[in-house]
């Protein structure tokens, strides 16, 4: 429950940046991840308990033949969104990572069909036998990351960490040279791994609240030591067209 929340968090900002208003992003959150997120979890519950069993497949089949047709209705649908979220993410992220390691620079629409067509061939290999591990396997995982963004944007940068200011930033891209890049932050990649085995080897409390507070202490300490060593340099972007006022 606590990774499909932050897995959602995470990833809402990547979209919620299309919203012609913060006020649309806050009202469309708490809609999204307040009722949805939270009947979805409530429901599938009540359904796993009533039925015995927490596999969605074997459920429709306890509850009869009936059920079939709105079973497949609803794979349809979830598979749908899900995919559509995740293939939003991957052309927005793949991109980037391909041209910064290669020096290409890919089309998006060439990348979602190599991701899609990677997932079909994954499917036939029998990988649904790991898909309760794998889920349980990211529940531990993405908070980590999320721990990161929040505790390096709102504690560690302080909310300074955004675009170049002598232009509108919602007119710029992700892969215009007008955008602030900033060198490779090394802090993050033990932060991630020290984070990650915390959560996971930890045997009290929830192993996903572990791991989002365990590694943000991490990351918060390590990036104090690396900026106090003089390993890292805290750079600070004066942005006009979120900081009006702070001058």
């Amino acid at each position: 429950m606590v990774g499909t929340w932050v897995s959602g968090s995470s990833r809402a900002a990547d979209y919620f940046r299309w919203s012609r208003s913060a006020k649309d992003s806050t009202i469309a959150a708490y809609f999204g991840f307040f009722f949805g997120l939270i009947i979805c979890l409530v429901v599938g519950a009540l359904w796993g308990a009533g039925t015995g069993s927490t596999d969605i497949g074997a459920t429709l089949g306890i509850l009869g033949g009936g059920m079939l047709f709105f079973g497949v209705i609803m794979f349809f649908l979830q598979t749908w969104t899900t995919n559509e979220h995740s293939a939003y993410v991957s052309s927005t992220a793949l991109p980037i990572a391909i041209r910064e390691s290669t020096g290409r620079n890919p089309k998006r629409r060439s990348v979602i069909v190599a991701v899609a067509l990677i997932s079909v061939a994954f499917s036939g290999l029998g990988v649904e036998a790991y898909y309760i591990p794998f889920i349980s396997f990211l529940g531990i995982f993405i908070p980590v990351i999320g721990a990161i963004v929040l505790s390096d944007f709102y504690i560690i940068s302080r909310t300074k960490f955004h675009w170049t200011g002598h232009k509108n930033y919602y007119s710029l891209s992700v892969l215009d040279e007008d955008v602030q890049h900033h060198k490779f932050n090394w802090v993050v990649v033990p932060s991630l791994i020290v984070g990650f085995l915390f959560g996971w080897k930890s045997t009290f409390g929830i192993a996903a609240v572990n791991s989002l507070v365990g590694t943000m202490i991490i990351y918060c300490t390590l990036s104090v030591v690396a900026v106090w060593i003089g390993s890292q340099k805290k750079e600070m972007v004066k942005n006009e067209a979120l900081a009006l006022g702070r001058r």
